[in-house]
């Protein structure tokens, strides 16, 4: 088992996200709250009950993924980005290891090792890539995501060049639901996925991102 080592500047933006993050599910928690105590003291209690099992269903119940595409640009070789696309610390996958607090290679697999609970419970995001060539003759990099074994993403990257720049296609779709509690989260993360690229030398030309049942 070989510890990998993560760029730095993408561990301070990742420890500035979840600093935020934790703000805004403390208050996403206290609106919740909030929406519960206004029912609990104007209803009926048996009212009242039946609204926070709703509630608590409507929060927790896995309802959307997520999916699009991104494009990437960059001065590194073609080579280069095949290498860090299938590495260890896959670029496009900054949220998974950056939160790591280990990360190792076991039979060509990376797996991300996350404690939480003060160390009481851990997850393990595993990261396998393969890479190949299309029909046309570019190559292709599949990175196969999963949480504690089970799918949790696919991301597939096309990789070409411009003659000047490298240039990264990709597309990827998450492989199982999130409860609304998680949108909050998404939502935040999503104004640092493009500086946690651009901290790896890959500027975004285009993003799309979509939500759906």
């Amino acid at each position: 088992m070989n510890e990998i080592e993560r760029p730095a500047e993408v561990i301070d933006l990742i420890d500035q996200f979840h600093g935020r993050e934790r703000a805004l599910s403390a208050l996403f928690v206290l609106l919740v709250m909030a929406v519960y105590l206004v029912a609990y003291f104007s209803t009926p209690l048996l009212v009242s009950t039946g609204i926070a099992i709703v509630i608590l269903l409507i929060v927790r119940t896995p309802i959307y993924q997520s999916y699009g595409s991104i494009k990437l640009q960059t001065p590194m070789t073609e080579t280069a980005v095949i290498e860090s696309f299938s590495g260890p610390t896959p670029p496009v996958l900054g949220f998974q290891w950056g939160v790591a607090d280990a990360i190792s290679i076991e039979d060509g697999t990376v797996n991300c090792e996350t404690s939480y609970l003060f160390g009481v419970r851990s997850v393990i995001v595993a990261i396998d890539a393969t890479v190949d060539d299309t029909s046309d003759g570019k190559t292709r990099v599949t990175l196969d995501v999963t949480e504690d074994e089970t799918p949790w993403g696919t991301y597939t990257c096309t990789i070409t060049t411009d003659g000047e720049h490298a240039i990264v296609d990709i597309d990827y779709r998450s492989n199982r639901r999130f409860g609304l509690r998680r949108l909050p989260q998404q939502l935040l993360a999503s104004r640092y996925r493009d500086a946690i690229l651009e901290t790896q030398g890959f500027a975004v030309v285009e993003r799309e991102s979509h939500v759906g049942l």
